[in-house]
């Protein structure tokens, strides 16, 4: 039953059977009674050690939707420096609080941190896509970045937000980095001709 998952999900030393218990779990989440402590176990879930545990809290919580929000708030409202990022993927995923997690996003997308976790970062941004506009200058600079699959993050971000894009992308042509004029070029052919989207 759900007290049983939840002793698995808290207390196994197995990561894979944490794992499955968080996927499980994940049906008890909209329940008026047993929702609130299972969606504050999988919260916990997301800074697991194990990435498999952290994945299938992130698949857990977003499948559970809006009554996972106020957890998730309250975690980002006590790690005031580094939000753990499998809380800001499931915010994004839900288009929740823009104004607390694109920042979030923006920094973590920025040269410097770890290459796989910035190209999620860039991924993540274009489920703000298409009304969170001030993100287009920030991802056509993200266009230029060194690592390619950070750069085609962007791309596919940017990609999102369609005609709104297009100036910037446009401008970003006559820029002195052959890496973003080539990169704004392949997202403009994406745009004007859907059918080439990567």
């Amino acid at each position: 039953g759900v007290g049983d998952l939840r002793a698995i999900l808290s207390g196994d030393p197995r990561g894979p059977r944490r794992s499955h218990a968080a996927l499980a779990l994940s049906q008890f989440g909209r329940d008026p009674e047993r929702g609130p402590k299972t969606i504050q176990l999988l919260s916990l879930a997301l800074m697991d050690p194990e990435e498999e545990v952290c994945r299938s809290a992130h698949t857990a919580l977003t499948s559970i939707g809006e009554p996972a929000l106020p957890a998730l708030r309250e975690i980002i409202k006590i790690s005031e420096g580094e939000v753990p990022f499998w809380v800001l993927r499931v915010m994004a995923r839900l288009k929740a609080d823009p104004e607390a997690v694109i920042p979030r996003l923006m920094q973590a997308a920025l040269p410097g941190k770890l290459p796989l976790e910035r190209a999620n970062a860039a991924e993540l941004l274009g489920f703000y896509a298409p009304e969170r506009k001030e993100m287009i200058p920030f991802l056509v600079r993200t266009l230029a970045d060194r690592v390619d699959y950070v750069a085609r993050a962007a791309h596919r971000s940017l990609a999102y937000f369609g005609q709104d894009a297009v100036p910037a992308l446009e401008a970003a042509l006559k820029d002195r980095d052959p890496r973003r004029r080539r990169r704004a070029f392949a997202v403009l052919e994406a745009i004007r001709n859907p059918a080439l989207k990567e």
